[in-house]
């Protein structure tokens, strides 16, 4: 008997761990991705998805540095090979008016990482980029060439690529991952917040952002001294942030966080103080303690089930390193229970 795996999860870790499973060989006919809310539901469509290493907020873990990695130079190609996944390369500029520590994790990954003190030459990058008055509020700057997803397009391109390739996306909850782990059946946990009903390290961090139109904004900006954060979107739409709330259940939108941040973003970039305001959102960072949860573990029923969560805010950053731990885990796991590993694609 074949096995089969069972991705429970429809985010950007979970769509993106089955794809990973496809690209390794294992057969569409055996994946199922089962998820209770579809990704339009899920907090990944609310996410600024900007790459950056460190990833945001990610407590210690030895490879995430490598994740954030192996995702750069796969978006990279993504945004060359398939225009339509809704990944575009934007330069990325920290901002400060005191020195900046060196990023060692975002200069050895990006080979377009800079640093400057203005007035310099690369003040021409804020010139091209739509943002020249950085020029004119901060001393210190880094840059480097960074993805940015749109996440409703991006989301979309992963659930037509795996229909395309044959795997079905169903809306159904899963109350026990492990009962669901029977004889010859790996469950892929990649379930986000609601891994917090069986894992007391897992918390909700709420973020409000604000989305602005202001095509003339070219760049990704992140102020260290007001933590102001500004991401650009391909039809000229760009996503004002944010917010940090560890602990809040309640996503109600507050229109004095709202205000909060469209004054501190003003702030950093003066130029967006009349841009339209289209609309403000919030959702949950599945924050974890200890960071990425990233293991197998064997159920009594007869199965494995392959925990890939604790993502936080860096679900993107480090989606497509994490799949392909994952998927190792999977195969692996199938061939404890005497399923061949099938041989990767890649």
């Amino acid at each position: 008997m074949k096995g089969h795996v069972v991705v429970v999860g429809a985010g950007v870790v979970g769509l993106t761990t089955a794809l990973q499973l496809l690209l390794d060989g294992i057969p569409a006919s055996q994946i199922t991705v089962v998820a209770k809310d579809l990704s339009a539901d899920t907090v990944s469509c609310v996410a600024g998805a900007l790459w950056e290493s460190p990833p945001y907020q990610m407590e210690a873990n030895p490879t995430a540095v490598q994740w954030c990695a192996t995702t750069l130079h796969i978006l990279t190609q993504l945004s060359r090979d398939h225009p339509d996944a809704g990944i575009h390369i934007v330069p990325s500029f920290t901002t400060s008016g005191t020195l900046l520590e060196t990023n060692v994790d975002a200069k050895n990954a990006c080979t377009s990482y800079i640093e400057w003190e203005t007035p310099a030459a690369a003040n021409a990058l804020l010139r091209r980029a739509g943002v020249p008055e950085l020029g004119d509020k901060f001393r210190y700057f880094q840059s480097y060439d960074a993805p940015v997803a749109a996440m409703d397009v991006y989301l979309d391109w992963l659930n037509a690529e795996l229909r395309r390739r044959g795997v079905v996306v169903r809306q159904a909850e899963v109350t026990d991952l492990w009962a669901r782990a029977g004889p010859n059946t790996v469950v892929v946990n990649c379930t986000g917040l609601a891994a917090h009903a069986y894992d007391s390290n897992v918390y909700p961090c709420k973020g409000q952002v604000v989305r602005v139109h202001a095509p003339w904004v070219r760049a990704a900006i992140l102020d260290m001294d007001s933590g102001a954060y500004m991401i650009p979107r391909p039809n000229g739409d760009l996503i004002c942030g944010g917010t940090s709330e560890n602990d809040v259940w309640d996503l109600t939108v507050e229109s004095h966080v709202t205000e909060a941040i469209l004054r501190k973003c003003t702030a950093v970039l003066p130029s967006i103080a009349n841009a339209r305001v289209l609309g403000v959102r919030t959702g949950h960072r599945p924050n974890r303690r200890g960071g990425v949860r990233l293991e197998a573990e064997a159920s009594a029923h007869g199965g494995y089930v392959v925990h890939n969560y604790g993502h936080g805010g860096s679900g993107l950053c480090c989606s497509w390193g994490t799949a392909i731990d994952a998927s190792k885990l999977v195969r692996t796991s199938l061939a404890r229970m005497g399923h061949g590993a099938p041989r990767s694609k890649l």
